[in-house]
């Protein structure tokens, strides 16, 4: 006798169990009235087979047994059609570490699909015996599994352990994400691969959060079992026709359309407030391969500890003036004696106090600061002198606005003014009226000695800085008078050094001053245990670029924002890396999510590792399900992406060729 699901609406009013309601039943299909989450709360009746609508207008048989069942063994052996067997398994969430046994057994093949509650022995020997005749091809008079015939699966790894770790040898699994899909260059995503080549299903049946229910409860829920047996039969009706198709990236292709469309489906889920442009990569690290070695990830991008250690050098004050102090006393051109007696070999002059040595280096040596941030250019102080000398030149502080004299171009700081006349107003470049006068300022700075400090000087008296009329001498910027002007230059250069030391420093402008001091310890990081970050010259250097910089915090700004590259692994290696980016400051993790947040949902859902669906996200490894988008970003950003630096420059002209 056959009857519908539709029956339960008459015994709704009526006094029944589920049990006793469901026992009329041999057919679930689904319709607004009995949606999937009806089945719920229904439990599924061991020893029953259920005639399930799948897909529209096709029916499948689904069996439940356990392994207390007496026709195990006979169930199993009738499945057996001489083809390949497809096979899953699920078990109650690992968590923590740990590793729980296998809960359900999944079989399915052309004559029906069989699951099986784990309920212990005897029937785990008849699974056993069963399993190692189909792979190792041995006798047996139970069984007539023809030898050639195999089981497969998707992602098997995690199942080969399983089963490993309760019936203590390997067992063949053929993967088809590594016979199949990966080398056809096919969606690695299942539910992806079911709708293109069976078709939408009648109900979303991949639910994460049965995905993620505790499968070694007892009873299972009707919809457990119906998520069950979908894994398999898809599993075995996609297995069949991607064996025979002789065009297969014709039938699936994992186009760019195909991929723009999973991050469509995750954008509308994730509403950016603006596309900004992709500063960052993603690259994708295969899900399964982390796992084989210690230190898997990047081991390129680490520094050796055991052959090449790096000892940080801490400054007292991470500034331009502490930086000259180590720059030169790593070229011998200073003397330390155990911190107690210094001396500038440069003048040959002692000093009992490291303060008052740093101090003469700034005001007598500061043609030097220019090596601190170029470690690898040959240009000496004149260069930059004539550069600085040629802006002062150029400029006119009219109505607090720095106007360039040859062009009338109005700038905002002098900064900017500088790099606008080494491009556009270099002394080669000039018009003939206004060579002769360049050049006569040029040879009046030379016969005064022209340094750094003198055109700050006259730099401050342009922009109305400093006032040096009537014999007053007074700082605007500090409220402060001097006795003479020789006193308000020392001054102007020893406290107000900023706008010449900006022009040689490379620092982003569009991160606010107290990030530097923020990341003074991730900057540390990268350069004890990675390559991309050194000492040189006694300066913090960015070895990729060969640039310096005053403080670990400032090199390790430009590296995040220069070289940065993200990475999707899965969540066993975050742990083995040591830059944590949940240890970033709160503006870089923004900008981490602005720029990677989709990619990196549909990188990992790419891989296999995430399951995105219009409503939820689930993580496949973690067996976790996000219904928020906070929740989700929180364990993506602590669990699978991690930062690494690449050199931009090599892998542009790598693109080139």
């Amino acid at each position: 006798m056959s009857f519908e699901i539709i029956f339960c609406e008459y015994f709704a009013s009526c006094d029944f169990t589920s049990f006793y309601t469901f026992e009329l039943m041999t057919e679930i299909k689904f319709c607004k009235t009995t949606p999937l989450k009806h089945y719920s709360c229904i439990s599924a009746i061991v020893g029953k087979i259920y005639n399930v609508e799948y897909f529209s207008n096709q029916f499948v048989e689904v069996q439940l047994l356990s392994t207390q069942s007496a026709n195990l063994e006979n169930a199993l052996n009738n499945i057996i059609d001489g083809n390949p067997i497809s096979v899953d398994f699920e078990w109650k969430p690992d968590i923590n570490g740990s590793m729980n046994p296998i809960s359900i057994f999944q079989f399915a093949t052309s004559k029906s699909i069989i699951v099986i509650q784990n309920d212990g022995d005897p029937g785990l020997e008849t699974i056993d015996r069963f399993l190692i005749n189909c792979f190792q091809s041995s006798q047996s008079s139970s069984f007539h599994l023809p030898s050639q015939s195999i089981f497969f699966g998707k992602g098997t790894s995690v199942d080969k352990r399983k089963l490993k770790m309760m019936f203590g040898h390997d067992f063949e699994i053929e993967d088809i994400e590594t016979s199949i899909l990966k080398p056809n260059n096919l969606s690695l995503n299942f539910s992806t691969i079911v709708k293109k080549i069976l078709g939408k299903p009648k109900e979303k049946f991949k639910d994460p959060k049965v995905s993620c229910s505790d499968w070694s409860q007892r009873p299972i829920s009707i919809q457990q079992l119906l998520y069950a047996a979908f894994d398999v039969y898809s599993m075995y009706k996609c297995y069949s026709i991607l064996k025979t198709s002789k065009n297969l990236p014709e039938l699936f292709y994992c186009t760019n359309s195909n991929q723009n469309h999973g991050q469509n489906l995750h954008s509308n889920k994730v509403s950016l407030q603006k596309k900004l442009k992709l500063l960052y990569e993603i690259e994708k690290v295969e899900f399964d391969e982390l796992s084989n070695q210690e230190m898997s990830i990047s081991m390129k991008s680490l520094r050796n500890q055991d052959k090449n250690p790096v000892n940080f050098i801490h400054h007292d004050i991470y500034n331009t003036k502490w930086s000259l102090f180590y720059m030169l006393l790593d070229q011998k051109l200073v003397e330390n004696f155990n911190n107690h007696q210094f001396q500038c070999l440069i003048c040959n002059i002692s000093f009992d106090d490291k303060n008052l040595l740093i101090n003469h280096l700034w005001d007598v040596h500061s043609h030097f600061i220019p090596q601190i941030f170029y470690l690898a250019n040959s240009n000496d102080s004149n260069y930059y002198l004539n550069k600085i000398q040629n802006a002062v030149n150029h400029e006119i502080y009219e109505n607090n606005t720095v106007v360039c004299k040859e062009c009338k171009m109005k700038v905002k700081n002098f900064r900017i003014l500088y790099y606008h006349c080494s491009i556009l107003h270099n002394r080669k470049n000039l018009d003939q009226t206004n060579t002769n006068e360049a050049l006569n300022n040029f040879k009046t700075f030379e016969n005064n000695n022209l340094t750094f400090k003198s055109l700050l000087y006259q730099l401050f008296v342009t922009q109305k800085y400093v006032i040096n009329a009537n014999n007053k001498f007074h700082c605007n910027l500090c409220n402060l008078n001097f006795l003479n002007e020789k006193l308000l230059i020392d001054h102007c250069w020893s406290i107000h050094p900023g706008v010449f030391i900006s022009l040689w420093k490379n620092k982003p402008s569009t991160y606010p001053h107290n990030i530097y001091n923020d990341c003074i310890a991730l900057g540390i990081t990268v350069i004890e245990k990675f390559n991309v970050g050194s000492i040189n010259k006694g300066v913090y250097c960015c070895t990729f670029c060969h640039i310096g910089f005053d403080s670990p915090g400032e090199l390790f700004i430009h590296l995040f924002h220069k070289h940065s590259i993200i990475k999707v692994v899965k969540s066993v290696d975050v742990d083995l890396w040591p830059l944590k980016l949940s240890e970033f400051p709160m503006i870089l993790i923004d900008v981490v999510r602005r720029m990677s947040f989709n990619k990196a949902v549909v990188a990992l859902d790419e891989i296999g590792a995430f399951n995105v669906f219009p409503e939820t996200v689930r993580c496949n490894e973690c067996c976790i399900v996000f219904d928020e988008l906070e929740e989700e970003w929180d364990h993506l950003m602590k669990n699978h992406l991690i930062i690494d630096f690449i050199d931009r420059k090599q892998t542009t002209l790598i693109k080139k060729f």
